[in-house]
């Protein structure tokens, strides 16, 4: 069940959109290196500096 902390979709600085949460969850995962690059949505593989943004996203680490 989704709730405020956890809602389904969060904005995504990377994807410059909404994102589903757990998309934003592998993504977090991936840029502090618990996750391999393939296991990342491709939408939020777009970037070269996408580990900086999503460490710096408040979504981050949820």
């Amino acid at each position: 069940m989704f709730t405020e902390e956890y809602p389904e979709f969060v904005p995504c600085p990377i994807a410059e959109k909404l994102i589903d949460f757990m998309d934003c969850v592998l993504t977090s995962d991936s840029s502090d290196g618990h996750l391999k690059e393939f296991r990342v949505p491709e939408e939020t593989r777009c970037k070269p500096d996408r580990k900086e943004i999503c460490q710096h996203c408040e979504f981050h680490g949820r």
